[in-house]
């Protein structure tokens, strides 16, 4: 389990927490010393092995070690590896993200490699406070609702600019996340009723754009979320087309292809480049493209809202999307 500092130099540790020793391999050195938050540790060496003592956390910390005066800084990209990292840090609530109230909004990130997490927003910035299993938190008192905001990573030293993974929508194309007043969105209906057997189920699947956007037809918004429920559309031959096409089939289920933000269709002008979307960049923010408009950050979270309404009030669930948690550097990274 290595840590890479460079080309030359690689660390070897088996567990995060109350270290004690570090293995140091591809190595020459007369004199090192290691240092957690700029406080030097006492340590000893033993052949290829530093030996020290250090109880306590050490993510979140800048790492450092300087060999023969020469300073490096310890990289963590490799430490969730570790077998213990799951233990210490692994964070199942499901409250990461921005929660909006009108008096104020408590962001929170789950960075645990990170030292430090800046939030941008308002032309202002405020550190984040770590707290337990790497999770950054921060209360603003101010109504944000529909603020726009990014964050700033510092890591193994270098600081990296990013939206929120957690965010529930952004303005065009995911450049900034967008805090949102999910309470003034009208509620989904949602037809629960269940199967007595799986062989129930007629499904069928399809593409909000491709089942849309045919110009030989009269559906309205063409290759959004609303052309999939306008009722009454037909073809130039006068047959039916998007929904009212799909209602015909008898079917029972609608899966969707991928309807989470994609990276590769500029929402702007998505006539421009098209792609069925398994190259997801905000996993948990509805594609921006398919949106009646793009310029308000919840315009892509009523529509898609509407479309489920729509399809459960006629009997159809949409409880499948299709989705890919990709990562490739292909999803984008800023």
């Amino acid at each position: 389990k290595l840590v890479l500092l460079n080309n030359q130099l690689s660390l070897k540790m088996n567990k995060l927490i109350n270290w004690n020793e570090i293995e140091i391999n591809h190595c020459e050195f007369t004199h090192i010393d290691f240092f957690i938050n700029e406080e030097k540790v006492e340590s000893q060496i033993n052949g290829n092995k530093l030996y020290f003592s250090y109880n306590g956390e050490v993510l979140g910390k800048n790492l450092k070690l300087i060999i023969d005066g020469v300073e490096e800084i310890v990289s963590v990209e490799e430490m969730p590896k570790l077998a213990d990292f799951d233990e210490h840090y692994a964070y199942l609530e499901d409250d990461l993200g921005p929660a909006y109230s009108k008096d104020c909004t408590t962001f929170k990130l789950w960075a645990p490699l990170a030292t430090r997490v800046t939030l941008r927003i308002l032309d202002k910035e405020f550190n984040l406070i770590r707290g337990d299993k790497g999770v950054f938190e921060i209360k603003i008192n101010s109504d944000l609702d529909g603020a726009l905001y990014d964050y700033v990573i510092t890591l193994d030293g270098k600081e990296v600019v990013t939206i929120d993974p957690y965010a529930k929508s952004s303005n065009a194309n995911g450049e900034k996340s967008a805090v949102i007043n999910l309470n003034k969105i009208s509620q989904t209906k949602y037809n629960d009723e269940s199967f007595k057997n799986y062989t129930d189920a007629i499904i069928y699947e399809g593409h909000v754009r491709d089942l849309t956007i045919d110009p030989n037809t009269n559906i309205k918004n063409k290759g959004k979320f609303l052309g999939l429920i306008e009722e009454g559309r037909t073809n130039k031959d006068g047959l039916p087309v998007g929904f009212d096409y799909i209602k015909s089939l008898g079917i029972t289920h609608l899966q969707l292809l991928p309807i989470y933000d994609y990276a590769t269709v500029d929402e702007e002008h998505p006539d421009k480049s098209y792609n069925w979307g398994y190259d997801p960049i905000q996993y948990f923010v509805p594609e921006g493209s398919f949106a009646s408009n793009i310029n308000d950050p919840a315009s892509r979270i009523k529509d898609l809202l509407a479309l489920v309404s729509h399809f459960h009030k006629h009997k159809i669930l949409l409880y499948s999307f299709n989705a890919l948690f990709n990562l490739s550097p292909s999803a984008g990274a800023s």
